[in-house]
């Protein structure tokens, strides 16, 4: 399971390039479910039947690599790893790709769109990635399982608050307009700029478990029950999350549409869908406080230079 979170958390990233729901749904039921599901079943068997035909079992892939080709070193052999090696390669980048590197760029281009765009937050991600020192993470099979079994605990409460937040506070709606809004008493606004609610839950979700970390790398340190606790980490970090969540926002409501349009609202489930989250009169065209991206300001401040006008200087559209 803990294979799973980055993909459910950072899966809105991939699948908002999507032109309709069922681009989103079959391919992440193939991709994540099926997928993951089958490697690790694969490998699995492959560390079961190396265990018996070499004598030892490998969890390192290149380990088994360099394993096969010292025992049957032959045309055979080096052809298999040969191309068991680049079909690696490949999913290396690709996961790489999709799990990794564009999620950080699309969350920090939406953070700091007018200095950052999505290549550039690839390649900030790129340059900090040694600092968390991967070989490490990767030096044996107890550190590697103690890692994935230790960023459920972080990832999960935020993954409960998400699905709380759209599936039932805002029962599928967003207004887009809102989206753009930083006046004090907007959806998303909260306080200064901080949903200090989501912030309680996701710090409730990691603390319920987080614990259990010390026990997988001292199993003296901790009693059997904050144990077995982490093992079930990632339910009880979702679980926990979502549930904080939901209270903080029953105790303390959060607005789901503007003061001034919420008579025009609907309570149903995604009622803002056929107007793809604008209401009657309101367009894009409509929206103010729209922070400009990179390629727009180098965009605009070309054209203006090219037609004799001034360099586009303004940080919002208005």
């Amino acid at each position: 399971m803990a294979a799973l979170c980055p993909i459910l958390v950072n899966q809105p990233d991939v699948a908002r390039y999507a032109t309709c729901p069922a681009q989103a749904t079959w391919s992440q039921a193939i991709g994540v479910l099926v997928s993951k599901v089958l490697v690790i079943f694969l490998s699995c068997a492959t560390t079961s039947a190396t265990a018996g035909v070499l004598g030892k079992s490998y969890w390192n892939v290149w380990d088994l690599y360099n394993a096969i080709l010292s025992e049957y070193w032959g045309p055979a052999a080096r052809a298999g790893v040969f191309f068991a090696s680049a079909g690696m390669i490949l999913a290396i980048i690709a996961t790489n790709a999709g799990s990794n590197s564009l999620p950080v760029g699309a969350d920090t281009s939406g953070l700091w769109p007018r200095y950052i765009n999505i290549v550039r937050g690839q390649v900030i991600c790129a340059l900090l990635a040694p600092i968390c020192v991967p070989w490490k993470i990767i030096a044996s099979a107890s550190s590697f399982l103690t890692f994935l079994g230790s960023y459920t605990v972080f990832l999960m409460p935020t993954c409960g608050i998400m699905i709380v937040d759209y599936w039932i506070i805002r029962r599928g709606n967003l207004h887009v307009p809102s989206l753009y809004m930083k006046a004090e008493g907007a959806p998303y606004t909260y306080y200064k700029g901080w949903n200090l609610r989501a912030i309680a839950a996701w710090v409730s979700g990691v603390a319920f478990t987080v614990h259990g970390i010390a026990g997988s790398l001292d199993p003296d340190s901790v009693n059997q029950a904050s144990k077995n606790m982490y093992k079930l980490g990632f339910l009880l970090s979702l679980a926990m999350g979502s549930l904080i969540y939901y209270v903080a926002c029953l105790i303390w409501p959060i607005p789901v549409y503007p003061r001034e349009l919420e008579s025009q609202a609907s309570t149903g489930f995604e009622s803002m869908a056929p107007l793809e989250g604008f209401f009657p009169g309101e367009s894009v065209d409509t929206i103010r406080g729209v922070v400009y991206s990179v390629e727009e300001t180098e965009f605009k401040q070309t054209m203006g230079k090219s037609a004799g006008a001034e360099p586009v200087s303004e940080k919002y559209a208005v």
